[in-house]
């Protein structure tokens, strides 16, 4: 199954086994794996099947963050207020500017999963809450993973860590770590006019 221990590709359900310092997980594999059923539980306290921002045309940003994280913060500041903080993070691209656009103008579907609050403990719903009220978007839920189960499946090593969805809920890219691969594959998606 998925983020279970492995040393080789045939390991894996999905024939992908990403190799880690900290040993070998099997993970989805962009463009075909379909991300798993989950259910979070959002800052109003009701539970919000993930499933149901699929099929709406657009693209699926899959934020996974953290309470704690700070380029997490700088990146849900930089939607809501246009502080440039994030840009000091040293993946980032003078064509990443565009992607505010994107989600801002609802092209594209954003939605934050936290999987720890601000002390590393579980997330729930008070940091969701939090989180919200200090970055309020009203085109950006805002899940906790309670349980830590997309966790456990995605492995963030290097956070915030983002992943692209398709509208059937398919995992158009796959990296345990950062902004990069997502927003590349955004910015060849919405190529400038």
């Amino acid at each position: 199954g998925f983020g279970c221990d492995c040393s080789s590709r045939n390991q894996c359900s999905t024939g992908f086994c990403l190799d880690t310092p900290k040993g070998g997980f099997c993970g989805p594999q962009a463009g075909a794996t379909p991300l798993p059923r989950f259910v979070g539980l959002d800052q109003f306290g009701e539970q919000v099947d993930i499933y149901d921002f699929g099929k709406q045309a657009k693209y699926i940003v899959l934020d996974m963050s953290t309470g704690w994280c700070k380029p997490c913060k700088q990146l849900a500041n930089w939607f809501v207020t246009g502080n440039e903080a994030i840009k000091s993070v040293p993946s980032w691209l003078p064509e990443y500017d565009r992607i505010r656009e994107l989600v801002n103008s609802h092209e594209v579907l954003w939605v934050t999963i936290l999987y720890e609050d601000a002390t590393k403990g579980p997330a729930n719903q008070e940091i969701v809450t939090a989180w919200a009220e200090a970055y309020p978007h009203e085109g950006i839920p805002v899940l906790a993973d309670t349980e830590k189960q997309l966790h456990l499946w995605l492995k963030p090593s290097g956070l915030p860590n983002l992943h692209i969805l398709s509208q059937d809920m398919k995992m158009l890219t796959y990296n345990n770590r950062g902004i990069s691969d997502a927003f590349d594959y955004l910015i060849a998606a919405f190529p400038e006019e």
